[in-house]
């Protein structure tokens, strides 16, 4: 039984459970393409991971990354964003509105 115990953690520690320690923590702020004002609470996850935060009330953010992955950014109202990693510096990222999701139509009605 031992054995098997041993076996088992020698297995677990050898393994390769995707738990790399991140390069550097990238920092950056999300805005509005047309107003350049901060976007509060954008949802920022690296593709294909379960690494992801989301804006402050300042539009700032900071999430672990590795060089060379994608971030992804996403808003109600926004358009969908994909960046890749290249350096750790401050990284601006300007989100367009999503036209297909603004109504064209409002219908307002009143009951008595």
């Amino acid at each position: 039984m031992k054995k098997v115990i041993l076996l088992f953690l020698s297995v677990l520690f050898c393994s390769n459970f995707n738990l790399q320690a991140k390069d550097f923590n990238l920092k950056g702020a999300v805005y509005d393409k047309k107003t350049n004002t901060p976007l509060f609470d954008v949802s920022i996850f690296i593709q294909d991971s379960y690494t992801r935060t989301a804006t402050d009330s300042s539009g700032q953010f900071i999430i672990p990354v590795n060089e060379g992955e994608t971030l992804v950014f996403s808003a109600i109202g926004y358009q969908l964003h994909k960046k890749k990693i290249k350096t750790g510096e401050f990284l601006k990222v300007f989100l367009l509105k999503d036209k297909s999701y603004l109504a064209k139509d409002v219908i307002v009605t009143a009951h008595k």
